[in-house]
């Protein structure tokens, strides 16, 4: 079973005041509508935790229990899971339901993972469509912003959203949660025991089977479109996150050691992400199929996530900062190897926390992927940033001709202020969806003087960056805000800017560019990039457009916005921008396994421009070679983190126990330091 390091921290937040009714250790508060207890069981909960009962959700009669943990919305709303838990019965009590979570660890794990829990208890006594009406009422209960000022009781972005069943709360499952629009924010299920009845085929929905009868999990594989296997985890290659994990044990109730297994192997490492409809504009009224993707896994990308706070941030003037170190960096850290790493400073938007930008955009991937530092701060303002930056260059081996700047929403309107402040500190910046832009106006004094090569993205559907059709407005544009911006970093960058626009015609941004491409995502989303050359030819400037896409966070904006900046570093002391041509960029020429069994290929077959591959060896082999070639002879190679070596590298690779998978990271390494990472999952046949 694969497992996953947990990303969220501990940052101690206000406590919300609750209507209805709160049991919670030393007090019990009652409001109308809502049944409260005060006998030894239920007050056994910690400190400041609380164990509510909702009374008529969806429908009348009905009776829902809620359990917030003690520290709340910690680290975030968008970073909050929940749990939906149906038993076989249901639980006859506030009371009994608070023992059976407790008894079934759930109340350690809500308290660990900061997690709400959310016990259904079934209308009229049996699991039936009732139940549907009332977990629709629940999201309209839980739903909301950022802050304990909403009033509301538990806030979700429904982006971590899962359940788990039981017997006939397994069955109800298995017949209504697998069906739109309620599987729509599900991001995984976990059922023991239970029944298939015979529905239609819904959408993908991860699942964790114990005890399943053959036609749940043949449902299960046939929704996730599963192509792969590795021991009982069943996956589709192309996304991971659709995922089946058969459990050999044959339990029909909870198991909490299964409930533990099913929250660290499956539920910790889905999510489903709202892009078509933001969520924190359309609440849990709109039907919109959230879109099911991965989250980082540290462990299997290298990564160290360090929070810093309180005392350690000295006097930047940040209350605090997250930092996403490889493993490699850590290490040349400490051998003072002298090797040095980009970094890139990623600025959340307005009520967004810095792990949710992070993640969401993609830049703790690439963190792992690229070998690049990522830290993202709490405060976006100038001062705080630049202060805090100077820490993190004495801190880490950091390349200081590659710093770069990316911030989305109102980050994207700080990463147009800051860099505007101080152009000669970046080698690119990467302003995302900017609400509007704040450019100091010194900064065209400076045209003469600096370059800064700039991307800039906004989706075509947001209703943030770009201006809506109205009277004023008859088909969307880019706010005027943005353009100003865009037309003085032309300047700045030796462009000349478009004199006239045309809205109609070229999107909404109104003008032209070179070499458009159409980047196709991996969950389907269409990004069009095109770039603006200075008088050299060289690519200054990116405009990208997300297709079909509204105000939303997306991963793979992280990626393509990367390859752009990263062609670009900084003489440091000459502040001259270097610019790699695609010739310059590191590659492989080819990767190959020596020493095993004729036939053993990695697949697809090798593309210098794909970087993942899998290889399925057999069972008997323990390990093998890897042999990779560098594209340039100037390049380095680094396989399974190993000291680089210039030209044709082979290492020798322990894999893991059969039926496993091993990822392998090949790095090549550019003249100019220029990483790129290539993947091979080998896999030993069970």
């Amino acid at each position: 079973m694969k497992m996953r390091t947990r990303i969220l921290a501990a940052i101690t937040t206000g406590v919300l005041v609750m209507s209805g009714a709160t049991v919670s250790a030393g007090a019990a508060h009652a409001a109308p509508g809502t049944a409260s207890s005060t006998s030894a069981a239920a007050a056994a909960i910690p400190v400041g935790a609380s164990f509510t009962t909702v009374a008529d959700l969806g429908v009348v009669g009905s009776q829902t229990y809620l359990y917030q943990p003690s520290e709340k919305f910690n680290p975030a709303p968008m970073l909050t899971p929940v749990i939906f838990v149906y038993s076989d019965l249901g639980y006859a009590s506030q009371d009994a339901a608070l023992d059976a979570l407790s008894g079934l660890g759930l109340v350690d794990l809500a308290e660990r993972e900061k997690a709400v829990l959310i016990v259904q208890t079934p209308v009229g006594g049996a699991w039936g469509p009732g139940d549907v009406t009332v977990y629709q009422d629940v999201l309209r209960y839980i739903w909301g912003g950022n802050t304990a000022a909403s009033g509301k009781p538990a806030l979700s972005f429904f982006r971590l959203d899962y359940m788990i069943g039981e017997g006939a709360g397994a069955t109800f499952i298995n017949e209504h949660m697998t069906q739109a629009p309620n599987v729509n924010r599900i991001a995984g299920v976990a059922t023991f025991g239970g029944a298939m009845p015979a529905v239609a085929q819904g959408s993908a929905l991860p699942a964790y089977i114990v005890g399943g009868q053959p036609a749940a999990i043949d449902y299960y594989k046939s929704a996730n479109e599963v192509d792969a296997r590795v021991g009982g985890r069943f996956y589709n290659a192309d996304n991971p996150a659709k995922e089946v994990i058969v459990s050999n044990a044959k339990s029909q109730r909870f198991e909490p050691s299964l409930i533990e297994d099913a929250y660290a192997s499956l539920f910790s490492g889905t999510v489903r992400q709202g892009l078509s409809t933001p969520v924190f504009y359309d609440n849990a009224t709109t039907t919109e199929d959230f879109t099911l993707m991965e989250r980082p896994d540290l462990d299997a990308l290298g990564l160290t996530q360090i929070l810093v706070s309180g005392e350690e941030t000295g006097a930047t003037g940040q209350p605090r900062w997250y930092e996403w170190v490889p493993d490699e960096v850590l290490r040349a850290q400490r051998s003072a190897s002298g090797k040095t790493y980009p970094l890139v400073l990623d600025l959340h938007g307005r009520g967004d926390h810095e792990i949710y930008e992070a993640e969401s955009n993609g830049w703790i991937e690439l963190a792992g992927e690229e070998k690049v530092i990522v830290v993202a701060p709490f405060d976006t303002a100038t001062t705080p940033v630049v202060n805090m930056l100077e820490v993190i260059k004495a801190k880490y081996p950091v390349d200081t001709s590659r710093i770069y700047m990316t911030g989305y929403s109102a980050g994207g309107r700080a990463t147009w202020a800051i860099s505007s402040l101080y152009p000669e500190t970046f080698a690119a910046i990467a302003p995302m969806s900017s609400p509007g832009s704040t450019v100091d106006a010194g900064l065209a004094a400076k045209n003469d003087l600096i370059d800064l090569p700039t991307f800039f993205s906004a989706a075509e559907n947001e209703r943030d960056a770009v201006q809506r059709p109205n009277a004023s407005f008859p088909v969307p544009q880019v706010k005027v805000s943005n353009l100003n911006a865009l037309t003085t970093y032309m300047r700045l960058n030796e462009i000349s800017p478009p004199t006239t626009f045309d809205f109609a015609q070229y999107g909404i941004f109104g003008f032209p560019v070179e070499q458009p491409r159409d980047y196709v995502t991996r969950w389907d989303f269409l990004i069009t990039a095109g770039t603006l050359s200075d008088d050299t030819g060289v690519p200054m400037m990116q405009i990208a457009t997300g297709r079909n896409l509204d105000h939303t966070h997306y991963m793979d904006y992280a990626p393509i916005a990367w390859d752009y900046m990263s062609r670009f570093s900084r003489d440091t002391t000459t502040n001259e921008i270097r610019y790699a041509e695609d010739s310059e960029l590191p590659a492989l020429n080819s990767i190959q396994a020596t020493g095993v069994t004729k036939g053993v290929v990695v697949q697809p077959a090798f593309d210098p421009a794909v970087t993942d591959y899998s290889l399925v060896v057999p069972g008997s082999v323990s390990s093998l070679n890897l042999k990779a070639t560098a594209a340039s002879g100037a390049a380095t190679v680094s396989i399974a983190g190993r000291t680089p070596s210039t030209g044709t590298v082979v290492e020798r690779v322990p894999l893991g126990a059969v039926g496993t998978s091993t990822p392998v990271d090949i790095v090549v390494t550019s003249a100019d330091g220029i990483h790129l990472a290539y993947h091979v999952t080998v896999t030993r046949q069970g």
